[in-house]
């Protein structure tokens, strides 16, 4: 039955993707490093690699132990409900010819055999925020070792974190975060005091739909006479005042009855969260870990108020802009692909959900505030990211540490690949100018823990005058700084008793 397992995987693996190497070869083979010229330090972001030089990659083993642990039943808890398995990255029951699903599936079959295990999910849905929360302090109350490891909402993350549900992934010996498939710039923005507990990696393909992007239809391009993106990004003059002012010159009422709705042209839809991607692809945060390696609150600064005010005057302006949250969610991409927006800032998921678009559309990624601008930032959102993690009561630490990293190390060779080159630049990217635009973007990715604390309840609170059509940025920000404080407070003296 082994041997049919290893042949199975190997056949189902050269099916899907022809970056995966001889995986009967490497059984024998862990904890040695296959290469003294691979730079297992190098980040794991789709730019540092392209297909055909992953063709003659070497692939990295992880430095685990032999073991093998007869049979256990590796679980799960995974916030995605039962029509949402695609976003669910360890679920994957059978090889469908689905390119993601097949690539779960030959990384699951491969390590289930090489470490006696069988991996499984429990799904508690994604949008019923404290679900995971709520379920981790239940089982840890009762003293249940229900679930090894656990995919979380960014909230649910940050708050089992703070109601000490989490382990500290830098205190589990067998993960290794500083290897290539694990996210370095998740692990550097989101560490407080040197403790982790919760990232992400080549082992979510999830993770992926949550990045802030900026769609634009080609059509509509041509016909107004637009000058091309792809060049104003090059050029770094890619701002917000490049997107107003190309916006204006796009909307119009279609249907003649002198009211602007989901039934006419507009320059731009987007959803009222875009704030938090503005204020990040500035450069700036909601909060930082100043020099003393405590947070503090960063959102208040001449930048933030300026990517405010830019912003706003465009949202608010109801002949140029469509807010689709006040419709539906699904009313701004239904609106794009039917030719009724020039932009259409969002997330990777849209695009993804564009499949089907006869016109053509590009990406490019947010833009700056100015032009004197280093370079462009792309938000990780709030509402959509998942974060892999580990519940704090755990009946044997080792082996959860050992058969996340196999995972994660395996996921660099087959669920990577598959959502990046052969899923989002194989199926979903529609020019080279895309591609590029693609690695850009991913390569300025950037998380933010001050929204994901909910500091200050800024992650709502800009949502909310972006929505009411009216506040000011600097009267918010007063208002909460009671709150700022407390949060604040109450985070760092958590991690200094974990440093203690």
């Amino acid at each position: 039955m082994r041997i049919l397992k290893i042949i199975f995987l190997c056949l189902t693996a050269a099916l899907v993707l022809s970056v995966f190497t001889a995986c009967g070869g490497d059984s024998g083979n862990a904890g040695q490093n296959s290469g003294e010229n691979v730079d297992e330090n190098s980040e794991n972001a789709p730019e540092n690699q392209n297909p055909e030089e992953n063709q003659a990659e070497v692939k990295i083993l992880p430095d685990l132990p032999e073991v093998n642990y007869d049979g256990y039943k590796f679980t799960v808890l995974s916030m995605t409900d039962e029509n949402e398995y695609e976003r669910d990255d360890f679920w994957a029951e059978e090889f469908t010819g689905e390119i993601i699903n097949d690539a779960k599936y030959a990384r699951n079959l491969y390590v289930e055999d090489k470490y006696g295990v069988n991996i499984s999910t429990v799904n508690i849905g994604n949008f019923s925020m404290g679900n995971g929360t709520g379920t981790l302090r239940r089982e840890i109350s009762a003293g249940d070792f229900g679930y090894d490891a656990a995919v979380l909402s960014v909230f649910d993350a940050a708050n089992s974190t703070t109601n000490s549900l989490l382990m500290d992934l830098n205190d589990m010996p067998m993960l290794d975060l500083s290897k290539p498939w694990w996210d370095q710039r998740a692990n550097e923005e989101l560490a407080i005091r040197g403790r982790m507990f919760f990232t992400t990696g080549d082992i979510s393909a999830a993770m992926g739909g949550s990045i802030w992007v900026t769609a634009f239809n080609k059509k509509l391009l041509q016909e107004y006479s637009i000058e091309d993106p792809y060049a104003l990004v090059k050029s770094g003059n890619w701002t917000y005042d490049k997107l107003t002012e190309l916006s204006r010159m796009v909307s119009e009422d279609l249907n003649g009855d002198g009211i602007m709705n989901q039934y006419d042209r507009f320059g731009i839809t987007a959803a009222d969260d875009i704030i938090q991607a503005v204020i990040n692809a500035t450069g700036e945060k909601c909060a930082v870990i100043n020099a003393g390696g405590d947070i503090e609150l960063s959102i208040l600064n001449e930048r933030t108020i300026a990517a405010y005010e830019k912003i706003a005057e465009l949202i608010w302006d109801a002949d140029v802009m469509f807010q689709f949250q006040r419709i539906s969610d699904e009313t701004g991409p239904s609106m794009f692909e039917h030719d009724q927006a020039l932009f259409m800032p969002g997330l990777f998921r849209h695009v993804v959900e564009l499949r089907t678009m006869e016109t053509d559309f590009g990406i490019l990624p947010m833009p700056k505030l100015d032009e004197s601008q280093s370079e462009y930032y792309s938000s990780v959102n709030t509402w959509w990211a998942l974060f892999t993690c580990v519940p704090a009561l755990q009946e044997n630490p080792e082996r959860t540490a050992v058969i996340l990293e196999a995972l994660a190390a395996e996921s660099r060779y087959t669920v990577r690949p598959a959502y990046y080159e052969k899923s989002l630049i194989g199926k979903h990217i529609r020019d080279d100018e895309s591609e590029e635009m693609l690695d850009i973007i991913y390569e300025t990715r950037t998380y933010d823990f001050g929204w994901y604390y909910q500091i200050g309840g800024f992650d709502m609170g800009l949502v909310n005058i972006m929505r009411a059509n009216s506040g000011t940025f600097i009267s918010t920000v007063e208002r909460a700084m009671g709150r700022v404080e407390r949060d604040i407070e109450r985070i760092n003296n958590l991690f200094n008793e974990f440093i203690d």
